[in-house]
């Protein structure tokens, strides 16, 4: 009988967890602090911690034009992907937030099935559609005459941030680095924090970046736990576990975001948004679990996993 192990599954768990609840400190931090200057600064400290780590532990560091391709993908991951998330945040509830968010992997079928030409299987179209059924359930009450404009405008940034995602994710495993993935992570992490925190000082943020307790708070929070021992749980649950069994924490992460936003932060939760959310990831399911074939009629599952933390 196979021994299981408990410390595998401690770590996926603690994905689970932390990942869920970064919507949440998300939403408290945007609050006070400006969203680029906010994003950047975490994402560099927690990657140069991260790479530190690693140095210390004899990772080697990338080399040459391997640090032009993590820049690039820190670039669409946290520069772009992160920051527009950061700045819907402040207009959409973090639950919804999460909800909006989980319909990356159809970004991720609709750009491989484009830019590959493989073809996506019955099972992931029906995914995709039973996925905007959920949207629409899930938007329903904010389309009407009171439409506000914010809400379309946050709503455009989240697409725009899951376009940039899958297609740093794609471009991440068309062009992998040799050495450790936490060193990959970690390089991504500084480089796309320092341009993001670049842009934040070029706006003139620099006199709003200033903290209270609270913000104080989930700001520490999001680099230790959010990022880096976030992101080291997932790469030793990875190690340890099938990656089928570990990309589940996808489906777990916005079921935790809602529940806190709705306990936390007061945000609305009812059948409808229970319902909606079940529905999503019903089609998230469907569509990460699907099949795309080329013309050598090879068959592979898609998998949206990127090497970033978020």
């Amino acid at each position: 009988m196979k021994r299981i192990d408990i410390k595998a599954y401690l770590a996926w768990a603690s994905v689970c967890f932390f990942w869920g609840t970064t919507y949440l400190a998300i939403a408290i931090g945007v609050k006070t602090l400006p969203v680029a200057l906010f994003s950047g600064t975490r994402f560099a400290i927690a990657g140069l911690i991260l790479l530190l780590i690693c140095s210390l532990k004899g990772y080697s560091l990338p080399k040459g034009r391997e640090w032009l391709h993590l820049g690039f993908v820190g670039f669409l991951l946290i520069t772009s992907a992160n920051a527009l998330l950061v700045w819907a945040e402040k207009f959409i509830p973090s639950g919804t937030t999460a909800l909006l968010v989980a319909t990356g992997p159809f970004w991720m079928a609709a750009m491989e099935s484009f830019t590959t030409g493989t073809r996506l299987s019955l099972r992931g179209y029906a995914g995709i559609g039973v996925g905007f059924i959920g949207l629409a359930l899930l938007l329903a009450p904010s389309i009407g005459a009171d439409l506000e404009l914010s809400f379309i405008y946050a709503f455009a940034a989240l697409q725009l941030g899951a376009f940039c995602w899958s297609f740093g994710s794609m471009h991440s495993k068309k062009y992998p680095v040799k050495t450790s993935p936490l060193v990959g992570a970690g390089a991504q992490m500084l480089l796309g924090g320092l341009m993001l925190t670049g842009i934040g000082v070029i706006k003139g943020d620099l006199p709003l970046f200033h903290f209270n307790q609270e913000a104080a708070i989930v700001y520490l929070y999001l680099i230790v736990f959010g990022s880096i021992v976030g992101y080291g749980a997932y790469i030793y649950a990875l190690d340890k576990l099938p990656a089928a069994k570990v990309s589940t924490y996808a489906y777990i992460n916005p079921v935790i975001a809602v529940l806190l936003g709705w306990v936390w932060l007061g945000e609305q939760l009812n059948w409808r948004i229970l319902t909606a959310m079940a529905v999503i990831l019903f089609g998230v399911a469907l569509t990460k679990t699907a099949s795309v074939s080329n013309h050598s009629t090879e068959e592979r599952k898609i998998d949206d996993d990127s090497l970033c933390p978020q």
